[in-house]
């Protein structure tokens, strides 16, 4: 056997469930058998092809169990997760939606938690939109969180809290919390164990509270197919594995369209899982469904069951046709339609109003009541807000979990109307949705939370496949609302909905734009500038969007090296942009030139033009953090370190108070960079956060300089094997990306670690690498300080005059105390 590696309303007819007797039957026997002791754990599968009624199964199950309350005495805990919704992009929050809804304390999985929010940078604020209001948290801190901003330094007091109070328990898993306190601030290593502390949990209260737990996976297969699991080392699904392992009593209900595969890596698996294929329905549960309809007439039944093939949402539909026309006198020869007729017969049985609706909810797959609103204003359809619940009490209609108020249309029904050419004035309806549902999410953007955005956002934007060119205006809106995602660093999302809109519009020089912003922030430099530089600059689709072209070019050459020329291009925009034109492009413009400027060693004329940008007014929060953390990395590149400091924790409180994760990456970077000359076992620990959180947006131009400054705490600390590895690694990403200046830093860091090593031979191989790319590039110079000194090479004297030091004395005092000169 495996082992754990650490040891709605009442439904109508029509939703009425089709009885499954083996699936009913298999879940009873291994119900019955872990109420008895018979077994401590089990997985029980049930996988088949989408619409054949996995979800519908599970909750019948649930609520069946629901019903029972106990098993022979024993009270069942009942459990449910969705996996293919948003919010459940990683093992993390997976785990935390289970914990939430567990009644009982789960002391060891809240201290593993606490540990590692805290260790990827999270405050206890943000910590109270996770921890559940029954955690043992609550008890310790009182009122507290709920009424002050808390530091994250607090987060390990209440960790130590925790200890003291549930000294029993904690006694009695002393090797758990041990390795738990062992990670440090490893993120990863703390993330793995997480599932194994909430199966203790589980276990604990399964056997404090004589009761057993059933928890409900659907939609498993999700976790295969989504980016954010598939980064994890070893398989998708492995922290399911773990906690599985880890809870006793309790039984794993899987939902999944694929058949479970872990025993080709462990046979001892089979032990465990008891998977069922669900077939498609048996003519006797689809008459006993169609039966209690009622439908009482034997051949139209057998019409009916003949058609659907034994998929219920086929069943459904069919019984929706029936109860509309029951008056009618139908007969078995209206019901024999082809199965892939079936939606299309419903979608003509209705009204020409619920028609364009259940169309356009159909268009854009994903909705709530605001999208039910304006597509009903937009599409002038008469249909009263009030009806909203009968809308989504449909059969093809399927409620969210976890994302409170969304709906999303089944996917098979979606799949039709979408790709269906015959819908009439098909263009118009979708150009109405699209400039409805765009304006409304862009001008509410910052109200909407970002997990709500990412559902619609995309599904909003796949209509551009199938329409015409979009006017100005709306092209406006969605270039806006896409940059306003990209800066919060949903650029991913953006990405993935651009490139396969361009397979259907190559030419969409709006989409190529967006499509090459992502490529930049993912670091495929060559091929960003290689589309934005074919686009035409004066393209009137882009309206007041036209100078982004630019601007996004200018960036892309910054991060290429290409200083100059990125300079130019942003002073020509500013100027452009100076008289209120577009003030935010602007600023934006001014941060750019400012971190420009001081590449070149004009320091103090860098200062002066992001100050000017500051006192310009109106300068929004976002922006005015980012201008900090540019001065914060002019004090820090004069080794000004407290004072860079400041500026950027200043800046993170900002992106955290926005929830601007992007800039958060950035910032744990910029900390790592900071700390690794003043405190190197913090800058190790900021360099994981960093690293966790960019390697997640798929961000190496910034994890990779984090590796360079984790490369000099290692040096910093003595631990030279350390040190290698991460400005190898530091090397290898930026090389990959061709970020010259990650090279350089990459460089610096071997420096660094051969004047500490004592290795002189090994120094000037790469201080000669270093020297020449900081030549070619006719900037960076002030990188090469410590190791002119080093030197004490002629070129001193050039640094100390051609460079604007803001204090040249203090730097070199501070240079010279970490060299030990």
């Amino acid at each position: 056997m495996p082992e754990s590696r650490f040891s709605r309303k009442t439904q109508q007819a029509i939703k009425k469930f089709t009885d499954r007797i083996e699936p009913f039957r298999a879940f009873n026997k291994w119900i019955d058998a872990i109420a008895a002791g018979s077994i401590t754990r089990k997985a029980l599968v049930y996988y088949g092809v989408g619409g054949i009624g996995k979800t519908r199964l599970i909750s019948e199950l649930m609520s069946d169990l629901e019903k029972r309350n106990n098993i022979n005495g024993t009270a069942v805990n009942i459990i449910f997760a969705s996996m293919d919704v948003n919010e459940y992009n990683s093992p993390s929050t997976v785990l935390m939606g289970l914990r939430k809804q567990i009644k009982f304390p789960c002391v060891l999985f809240d201290y593993g938690m606490v540990k590692y929010m805290s260790s990827i940078g999270k405050n206890a604020d943000q910590i109270k939109e996770f921890i559940p209001k029954n955690s043992v948290i609550w008890d310790i801190t009182g009122d507290i969180l709920e009424a002050i901003h808390i530091p994250v330094g607090l987060i390990d007091k209440i960790a130590i809290k925790l200890r003291e109070k549930y000294s029993i328990q904690f006694k009695e898993y002393h090797n758990e919390i041990e390795a738990i306190d062992s990670c440090k601030r490893n993120p990863e290593e703390l993330s793995e164990r997480l599932p194994h502390l909430l199966g203790i949990d589980i276990s604990v209260a399964a056997k404090n509270k004589n009761s057993m737990f059933s928890i409900f996976l659907d939609s498993y297969e999700s976790l295969y197919r989504r980016q954010t699991f598939q980064l994890s080392n070893g398989d998708p699904d492995e922290f399911i594995q773990e906690l599985l392992l880890s809870s006793e009593k309790t039984l794993f209900v899987i939902g999944s369209r694929e058949y479970i595969k872990w025993e080709q890596k462990d046979p001892s698996w089979n032990e465990i899982l008891d998977q069922h294929i669900l077939d498609y329905l048996s003519d006797q549960d689809s008459d006993y469904f169609l039966r209690s309809v009622p439908i009482p007439d034997e051949s139209i039944r057998k019409s009916i069951i003949e058609s659907s093939r034994g998929l219920p949402l086929y069943l459904d539909l069919c019984v929706e046709i029936y109860l509309r026309n029951k008056n009618n006198s139908l007969s078995a020869y209206d019901f024999l339609i082809p199965t892939n007729e079936i939606i299309p017969r419903f979608l003509s049985h209705l009204s020409e109003d619920e028609r364009t609706l259940f169309t356009a909810l159909s268009y854009i797959h994903f909705f709530n009541f605001n999208i039910f609103e304006i597509l009903i204003r937009e599409l002038n359809i008469p249909i009263a807000l009030s009806d909203f619940e009968e809308i989504t009490d449909h059969s093809f209609v399927l409620k969210v979990e976890n994302l409170d108020g969304i709906y999303k249309v089944h996917d098979n029904f979606y799949e039709y109307v979408i790709n269906n050419p015959t819908v009439s004035g098909k263009s118009m309806i979708m150009d109405k949705i699209f400039s409805g549902i765009i304006n409304y999410l862009n001008d509410n953007k910052k109200s909407i939370p970002y997990e709500s955005m990412v559902v619609f956002y995309p599904n909003v934007m796949n209509l551009l496949s199938y329409l015409p060119e979009p006017s100005i205006a709306v092209g406006e809106k969605f270039i806006e609302l896409s940059i306003y995602l990209i800066d919060a660093g949903y650029w991913n999302t953006v990405g993935a909905i651009s490139g396969q809109i361009l397979k259907k519009r190559p030419q969409d020089e709006r989409i190529q734009f967006l499509f090459a912003v992502y490529l930049r922030r993912t670091g495929r430099l060559e091929n960003s500038i290689k589309m934005l530089e074919s686009i035409n600059t004066e393209n009137a689709l882009f309206g007041n969007y036209k100078d982004y072209i630019s601007y996004f070019k200018a960036d892309t050459l910054r991060v290429m090296g290409r200083y100059s020329d990125a300079l130019k291009l942003f002073i020509e925009i500013s100027e452009k942009n100076n008289n209120g034109s577009d003030k935010e492009l602007y600023l934006k413009c001014q941060n750019q030139i400012g971190d420009l400027t001081f590449l070149f060693g004009k320091f103090s004329d860098a200062l002066g033009v992001l100050e000017s940008a500051c006192t310009e007014g109106n300068v929004n929060s976002i922006l005015f953090a980012e201008t900090l953390r540019i001065e914060g990395h002019i004090y820090r590149f004069n080794f000004m370190l407290d004072d860079a400091l400041g500026k950027y924790i200043n800046a993170m409180e900002l992106a955290r108070k926005f929830n601007i994760l992007g800039l958060q990456g950035k910032l744990y970077n910029n900390l790592a960079e900071s700390y690794c000359w003043l405190d190197p076992d913090k800058a190790l620990e900021y360099g994981e956060k960093s690293i966790d959180i960019n390697k997640n947006l798929n961000a190496p131009v910034e994890y990779g300089k984090t590796y360079a400054a984790m490369s000099i705490a290692s040096s910093m600390k003595g631990d030279f094997s350390s040190s290698l590895k991460y400005s190898d690694l530091a090397l290898s990403t930026q090389e990959q990306v061709k970020y010259l200046g990650g090279i350089v830093y990459a460089y610096g860091s071997y420096c660094f670690m051969y004047i500490k090593k004592g290795d002189k031979d090994k120094f000037l191989d790469y201080y000669n690498k270093m020297k020449k790319l900081v030549g070619n590039l006719g900037a960076l110079e002030y990188t090469m300080l410590p190791y002119y000194l080093y030197l004490n090479a002629p070129e001193l004297q050039d640094i100390s005059k051609n460079i604007q030091w803001i204090d040249y004395g203090k730097t070199l005092e501070v240079v010279k105390s970490i060299l030990k000169i």
